[in-house]
This record gives C-alpha cells, structure tokens and sequence, in this order.
C-alpha cells in the first residue's frame, strides 16, 4: 500500500508516513493521534516515523462502527415482535399481517450479527528512519513495533537505536577529518562544519550537538568557544559564528565530562566575543555562575555578562500552583544571584500571593521574601 506524508504544515507532520486511518481492533486511529504519542512525536520531530500496514488481525461488529447499534435493533425487533403477537389475535388477517411483522422482527435481531464483519482491522509495523543525501539510510531493528490493538504498547525509547546509529555515522565523518596535530581551531572546525556529509545530513543541530569522541568529552559548539577570535582566525572565526547563528535546535546547555556548561566555560575565559554570540540565548542556572561572575576582572565584559538571559526555577509556580513552601523557598534562593532581578521578581510574587493565601502563609512567604521586598512592605518579624 502506498502511503505519503500528511499535507499538514506542521514539520512532524511531514516525517510521518502513515494510512490516514490505522484500523486498530481498539478502534480507529488517526494521524493526529499518533502524534499525540510522546515517542512518535519525539522520532517525528528529528526522523521519518513509517507506519505500514500488515495482515488482517480481525473483524469489527457494527456496534464498533455505530454506537449503541446492538440495543437499537433489539429494541426495534422487540417493538416488531409485539405487535405481531397483538395482530395475531385480533382477526385472520391481522394473523397474517402479524406473522409478516414478526418475521421483520427477527431479521432486525439478527442484524447485528450478519453485520459483524462490516470492516476488518489489521496489525501494523512502525519503524523509525533516518534516509541521508547519499542514498544510504540507518532504521531501527530492535524498536520495531507491532500494532494490532491500541497505542498502548508504544515503548518508551523509541528514538535510542536511531540516534545512536545517527551519531555513530556523525562520528566515523568526524574521525575522518580529525586534525592530525589533534588541535580543533577554527579553520579545522570550519572546514568539518562545510563539509558535503555534515551540511548535507546533520545541519539541523546535530554538528553542533553530538560528541565528536566516543567517550563523549566534547561537541564541535564546545570546542568552538574554546577558541578566541583574533587577527589570524578572524575571517573562519565569523563564518562559524554565521553559521552557528543559522542553526536551528542547538542545545546551548551542553556539558563537558567535567560538568562544565558552555557559558561557564565563556565566563571563566571572560570571551568577549563568545559572550556576544550568545547574548540572546536563554542559559540554565547554575550557583558556578555566580561565583565566575564574581571572579570577572573586565567591567566591561562584566556589565554585559550581567545582561545574560538566565533561567531560574520558577518560585511563582512552586507557591502558587504546586502549593509547596519547601519548593518555593528553594527557587527563592536563585534569587542572591547577580543575574536576577530579584526585588521585581519578589514584588510580582507578593502581589499575586495576596487574596490567594491565608494571612499565616502570607507571614510566611513575606518573611522569605523579605531581604527582596521594598521596606514599605516587609512584615514585622
């Protein structure tokens, strides 16, 4: 059976080759409810999802088709039925007539059972896929799926076997062109970054977010802002910095072996120029953070770095939604860092907390956040 993508504009939509209908013998499922699957949507978003469909598995009853078909024909048989029995005994011809209404009666019983086969349900193979520039493809083999009743059975690490062979592949282009000295400037960076393999097949992230060793120490982002632009580099420096500009899906909160995220590595080295490509990108917090920002000796590169776009945990949602007073004291503590702006953060807090809180939960939110509110409204303690 052929089967195309869908004509949705919506990019997992496009990697999702599929019947329009799986004919389950739970039911019917449609596109759209295959991609409300975690795993699936997950593969959909980074690879092709192929689903094909195999050998008829059973038969559906009408009654799966048509709601509540089976009492509606009982109960019309039944209605037949009696009035059949009332004719039967009021005259010959009403005998006649009767026995004609009692024989629609039974064909109306029996139909849901003639119309139990009205459709078959089938079994189906779902298989992630990863087809590359050069006609070569990888596929998964031990995360193959049999569907014949439901979603439920959909594993969980459906995407594992594909990206592994995909960093694999990544890996042996990588080792291809490693630099004989062992040293990843910009030029030798470049020159992998440009290459027909990566741009081909691993420019929707991948280049810069899969490991470039098999003891997964280093990405080609971290070894790129290892690196400080200077007279020499500059030309490939700034066409690295264009392309990593025009990459979608970078994970900019990578870690080395060590721990080490990328804009620790930034701040440590006070890289002026790093700090400027990633100024719009949105950090995880860390305490590490503080204690580089603190150790900063340029002012200037300090007053910019105190601009970073740092995402702490949200004490708002802890207090609020959660209702947790542990969790929320413990977001609040994010609130000594020098990348946040604390008095507006606990100001926004308090005044969403009043009429939502019992006065002793207000005193006591109030005594937390009372190093970060204006005086005017700091509880007496």
């Amino acid at each position: 059976m052929k089967i195309q993508p869908t004509s949705q504009t919506n990019p997992t939509f496009e990697k999702l080759y599929s019947p329009k209908k799986l004919r389950l013998m739970g039911g019917v499922v449609s596109r759209a409810q295959l991609l409300e699957q975690k795993n699936i949507k997950e593969c959909a978003e980074k690879f092709d999802v192929i689903v094909k469909r195999g050998k008829a598995s059973g038969t559906r009853w009408l009654e799966d088709v048509v709601p509540h078909f089976t009492p509606l024909c009982g109960a019309v048989g039944a209605g037949l039925l009696g009035a059949s029995t009332y004719l039967a005994f009021s005259s010959i011809g009403g005998a006649i007539l009767g026995g004609v209404i009692g024989l629609f009666a039974g064909v109306f019983a029996s139909v849901p059972y003639i119309t139990r086969d009205v459709t078959s349900s089938y079994s189906y193979d779902i298989q992630g896929r990863k087809k590359y520039k050069d006609g070569s493809e990888i596929k998964t083999e031990n995360a193959q799926i049999q569907l014949e009743y439901s979603l439920d059975n959909l594993p969980d690490d459906f995407v594992k076997e594909l990206e592994a062979k995909d960093k694999k592949r990544f890996l042996n282009i990588i080792v291809s062109k490693y630099p004989k000295d062992g040293v990843y400037d910009a030029k030798t960076i470049l020159r992998i970054l440009q290459s027909k393999e990566i741009k081909d097949d691993y420019s929707n992230g991948e280049m810069f977010n899969y490991h470039t060793d098999i003891n997964g120490n280093s990405t080609l982002l971290m070894k790129f802002f290892d690196i400080k632009r200077t007279e020499e580099n500059a030309a490939d420096y700034d066409r690295i910095t264009s392309i990593i500009k025009s990459t979608p899906n970078i994970n900019y909160n990578q870690q080395d072996k060590a721990g080490i995220t990328i804009i620790e590595n930034i701040l440590n080295s006070e890289n002026a120029d790093a700090l400027d490509i990633v100024k719009d990108i949105e950090f995880d917090y860390t305490p590490y953070l503080d204690t580089l920002f603190n150790y900063i000796k340029n002012e200037d590169f300090k007053s910019k770095a105190r601009n970073l776009k740092i995402k702490f945990d949200d004490p708002e949602k802890a207090l609020l939604e959660e209702k947790s007073m542990s969790k929320f004291k413990e977001a609040v503590s994010g609130f000594d860092s020098p990348f946040c702006n604390s008095q507006e953060k606990a100001m926004a807090i308090w005044n969403k907390a009043q009429g939502k809180l019992d006065n002793e939960a207000l005193k006591e939110v109030n005594m937390i956040l009372y190093n970060y509110l204006p005086e005017p409204l700091r509880m007496e303690v």
